[in-house]
């Protein structure tokens, strides 16, 4: 892939991300944008404390992830946490928002250090690791004899037990 074109990938998980709370700030129904922040704000958040806990991340970029979260998450914050004051003059759309523009900055970030296994997506370092994985499977199917795996089951197909 050129470079254009996995620039074109690692920011399209943010552009997704913007577009969504942009239709969502559009709207204006509060009836109907609750649930959607609810789900989107926990996706995003989900991807990007999985990025912040992979092995290789530099702590101060894992920090910045955090401390944009803690700034203005609403339905995964703890509840005796208060909402920061930067974050509660906001409607919830509009917070949502701050938080994915401000993820994306740090993303953009962490894609410029251009760190082994990560990039703009917050899903790169699981991305990396099913792919490790695949190839992992692969290597124990071409060693198999005949090219067949025994069934996995029972202590006895794990070494060692």
């Amino acid at each position: 892939m050129t470079t254009m074109g996995a620039s074109r990938v690692m920011t399209a998980y943010w552009d997704d991300k913007a577009r969504r709370v942009q239709e969502l700030m559009a709207s204006r129904a509060i009836v109907d944008w609750y649930d959607q922040v609810d789900a989107l704000e926990r996706e995003v958040v989900w991807d990007v404390t999985q990025c912040a806990a992979s092995p290789g991340l530099p702590p101060e970029l894992r920090d910045a992830i955090h401390r944009v979260v803690h700034r203005y998450q609403m339905v995964t914050k703890p509840h005796e946490r208060p909402v920061s004051p930067e974050a509660d003059a906001l409607e919830p759309p509009e917070q949502l928002h701050q938080m994915i523009e401000q993820l994306h900055d740090v993303f953009h970030a962490i894609g410029q250090r251009r760190i082994a296994g990560f990039n703009d997506s917050p899903k790169a370092p699981m991305q990396r690791r099913f792919d490790d994985e695949e190839d992992y499977r692969e290597a124990l199917l071409k060693a198999a004899p005949h090219g067949e795996l025994p069934p996995p089951v029972g202590p006895k197909w794990v070494k060692g037990l």
